[in-house]
């Protein structure tokens, strides 16, 4: 089996801590014999210094907070994705983990080329939120997460995990602006969850971690066949569950 192995955008803790658990996943791959590449960014940390694992590097970086909608593209990675799809299919691709700094089209466009795609979407915040955290500006938990309007205020406030004070200021004074303001608006909101549908929605196997998670990805309208409730919890179980996404072979001709 060759998997090709995806992992987040910029050098925030949490990029950093899933691109070490994708390391370990990797490893654990080729000591089992598979084929394992790695799709990943010049700046990534944690790549394993392994011969066995195939890389495949751009120089693609997450943006900045403030652009809403770039932060679910990656040109780059799009572009070498399909480079490689194209030149030399593997049987599976592994997103690990989705939302935030993500391409919601890595997942379409593997599935478009032919390729299964298993996507872990835990923690689920990331999907649901653009500041990642599920909390809203007042600090509380935020179960709102539909609400493009609400949404866009909360993104414009100034907080640890989004804005600074003088960039808050500024997504103030350019709120007359509207669709045209640099800042998180209302029209950038609009149809964010609707992207990333289209990228669970192709996914062989979308994992999620509990049953709320799976709610939430339902409400969305990905099949439910599709969830994995539970994250596999060694490599062992994550090469069985690769395993299980790939596609039924036709019995052999007698």
């Amino acid at each position: 089996m060759h998997v090709l192995l995806i992992g987040p955008r910029g050098d925030d803790g949490d990029a950093r801590s899933a691109r070490t658990v994708l390391a370990g996943l990797a490893r654990a791959a080729v000591a089992a014999g598979e084929r394992v590449s790695w799709l990943g960014t010049a700046d990534d940390g944690g790549l394993p210094a392994d011969d066995r694992i195939e890389r495949i590097t751009t120089g693609s970086r997450a943006p900045r907070f403030r652009r809403v909608e770039a932060w679910l593209t990656d040109a780059p990675r799009e572009r070498a994705l399909c480079k490689t799809l194209r030149e030399a299919p593997c049987d599976l691709v592994h997103v690990h983990g989705f939302g935030g700094a993500y391409s919601y089209l890595l997942p379409w466009l593997a599935d478009r080329l032919g390729v299964p795609v298993v996507v872990l979407a835990a923690p689920i915040e990331p999907v649901l939120c653009h500041r990642k955290t599920m909390i809203d500006a007042r600090g509380e938990r935020c179960m709102v997460w539909d609400d493009a309007l609400r949404c866009a205020r909360c993104c414009r406030t100034r907080s640890a995990d989004g804005l600074g004070g003088a960039a808050s200021m500024a997504a103030a004074l350019c709120r007359p602006l509207r669709g045209l303001s640099p800042f998180p608006h209302r029209t950038a909101f609009l149809n964010r969850l609707d992207m990333l549908a289209q990228g669970l929605g192709v996914a062989r196997t979308v994992v999620v971690a509990d049953a709320a998670a799976r709610d939430a990805i339902l409400a969305l309208g990905v099949q439910e066949r599709s969830i994995r409730c539970g994250v596999p919890s060694d490599a062992g179980d994550w090469l069985e569950l690769w395993r299980q996404a790939l596609p039924s072979r036709p019995p052999a001709p007698a």
